[in-house]
């Protein structure tokens, strides 16, 4: 009725319209869309697409489909009344364009991957969790339990399974494990409480000092520190590092401190090293801090240094120079992603997946449709990948975050 030809003609058409935008297809969907093809014997694609739409069997998706519905104008009648729908909720409102569903069936306007915790989606003939698994690489237990406001001692499984009283997560996620990034001497857990249990927790704790706190380091604290990475619990060091972006503490106070906690790292190489850096307001990309902080760490480190740079923010110059230097490097992203400009997007999109990590950085970065007076949380880790997946259209969703748990596990050791 649009195009006058077949299928493909139509995806053509689609395409040239430029209405739709990237967006992660539901695993569900993805077996919906296979199946059409297979029935129009059409080939299945690597992955499917709808910006812009790679296969026939992607114009199922809702999205499309209103694009198409807007297209047909006065026609659109005439195309609904070609299908009959059963049920109290086969109701057709004409002037919204919206399609109604029947009883118990599948409401177009709702993705598969919208579905509730614990929900199962059917893809195919096979079925799953629709709730993947994911790493936090790096998030403030300390920092989050005061920001939150929760009462009494605290407890990491209480804060990472507490009901949100802001809107649920849009991509729920099944969290297997994190890191616990103490960077604040005042607030460094006891020993007593790096205990781990019986063959080990994949929740692992990393101790360091934040550049912002370089101050707070003295003789005491810096014996404290190193006691506390020899218990089995703390998996890292950091995060530690410089940061411009304010003028206190004095540069080169926090290069001291930076030098001084690298020391911690000498015969160490397995053990992970958080990177903070970051720069002025004027230092695009953070160049000039990230090549004072890499000369620094060449200097003091096995070039085997296992290495997370920490929010990373680079180019590709920064991100060749540390690859260069480290072999063991990952790079972190967090909600700062959904910012990057075109250099810092193809970054995202030319590093191998195995050196990528997601961090919430919790409670910081919280998603832009949490209300203002909210904050960030580890169970928003997936919105973190999406903004990844705008940069790297040839993944989905879960792919990404099964593989980037995978590569936390490797690199903590859990």
């Amino acid at each position: 009725m649009l195009v006058g030809g077949d299928l493909e003609d139509l995806v053509t058409h689609v395409n040239r319209l430029e209405i739709t935008r990237p967006h992660i297809i539901g695993q569900a969907v993805q077996g919906q869309m296979e199946e059409v093809c297979r029935e129009g014997g059409r080939p299945v694609p690597p992955y499917f697409s709808t910006a812009p739409v790679n296969s026939p069997g992607a114009l199922i998706d809702w999205r499309v489909q209103a694009a198409i519905m807007g297209e047909l104008g006065d026609r659109a009648d005439a195309f609904r009344g070609m299908f009959r729908l059963q049920g109290p909720r086969a109701a057709i409102g004409s002037s919204a364009g919206q399609i109604g569903q029947a009883e118990g069936g599948i409401d177009p306007l709702r993705s598969p991957s919208d579905s509730p915790p614990g929900k199962k989606t059917i893809c195919g003939q096979c079925s799953q969790e629709s709730t993947p698994p994911a790493f936090d690489s790096h998030f403030h237990l300390d920092r989050g339990w005061r920001q939150w406001r929760m009462n009494g001692r605290m407890d990491r499984q209480r804060f990472i399974e507490m009901r949100l009283p802001t809107p649920p997560p849009r991509n729920p996620v099944d969290l297997v494990g994190g890191v616990m990034v103490y960077c604040d001497p005042g607030t460094w857990p006891s020993a007593l409480a790096l205990q781990e249990p019986p063959g080990g927790s994949p929740w692992v704790t990393a101790i360091g000092v934040h550049p912002k706190k370089a101050q707070q380091l003295d003789d005491s604290s810096f014996d404290k520190m190193e006691r506390l990475l020899g218990l089995p619990g703390v998996r890292a060091i950091g995060e530690v590092g410089l940061d411009q972006s304010q003028r206190d503490p004095p540069l080169q106070r926090q290069v001291s401190t930076l030098r001084w906690v690298l020391n911690l790292c000498k015969g160490r190489p397995e053990v992970p090293l958080i990177l903070h850096i970051r720069g002025a307001p004027e230092d695009r990309h953070s160049a000039e801090a990230h090549l004072k902080v890499l000369t620094i760490v060449r200097e003091r480190v096995d070039p085997q240094q296992r290495i997370h740079l920490h929010c990373f923010d680079g180019g590709r110059q920064e991100a060749r120079r540390w690859r260069d230097a480290f072999p063991n490097v990952y790079f972190g992203y967090t909600g700062e992603v959904i910012r990057f400009d075109q250099e810092q997007g193809q970054v995202v999109s030319s590093l191998p997946l195995d050196r990528i990590l997601l961090e919430s950085d919790a409670p910081y970065f919280r998603p832009s449709w949490v209300p203002n007076h909210s904050y960030g949380h580890p169970q928003y880790i997936a919105e973190v990948a999406m903004g990844l997946l705008a940069f790297r259209s040839g993944d989905t969703l879960w792919a990404l975050l099964e593989a980037i748990t995978s590569n936390a596990r490797v690199l903590y050791r859990v």
